[in-house]
């Protein structure tokens, strides 16, 4: 039985080592987990804010393109 208890106390540690471990371990996971899935929100979040931009800057580009042309034929009206 004194045997018994010395490899008990013996293992112990290094048992107590492996469960800090797999703690640890699980821990960064998680937060790891959690860092990537807040990245990849700021990425989708980034893209949907860059395709907006690209959306409002192809319209104006279009109301400046028909006020252009608009003027032209105002100004070829004026010409003529």
């Amino acid at each position: 039985m004194i045997k018994a208890e010395r490899e008990r106390a013996a293992t112990a540690p290094t048992a107590e080592k492996q469960r800090v471990a797999a703690d640890t371990s699980f821990v960064t996971n998680a937060v790891r987990d959690r860092a990537l899935a807040a990245i990849e929100s700021e990425q989708r979040r980034f893209r949907m804010e860059q395709q907006r931009l690209a959306t409002e800057e192809r319209q104006r580009e279009a109301q400046w393109s028909e006020t252009f042309k608009r003027l032209e034929a105002d100004r070829e009206k004026i010409a003529a």
